[in-house]
């Protein structure tokens, strides 16, 4: 599957507990400069479906931007990388 295979090239983008498993593939496709269409069409739904899991999206990352919620998200996940490699070390 196409989102299978993305997960496996861009595993940063598997790991976050915050968003759904859903979001998280929205944000890596946005991440890659993909447009709600293109999205739609790739994950096989609307673009409605698209714009309101990206308007859930902002809101839970506190992001104005689409741009600005991947940028906080990548920055959660290393945050959350680092303090778990920061316990086992």
């Amino acid at each position: 599957c196409f989102m299978c295979v993305l997960r496996l090239q861009y595993p940063v983008f598997s790991e976050q507990n915050t968003l759904t498993v859903r979001q998280s593939d929205i944000l890596l496709l946005i991440s890659k400069g993909h447009q709600t269409k293109q999205i739609a069409y790739n994950l096989g739904v609307k673009p409605e479906t698209v714009s309101a899991h990206l308007k859930a999206i902002r809101r839970k990352l506190g992001a104005k931007t689409n741009a600005h919620a991947v940028k906080l998200w990548i920055e959660m996940f290393y945050s959350e990388r680092n303090r778990s490699d920061n316990q086992s070390g």
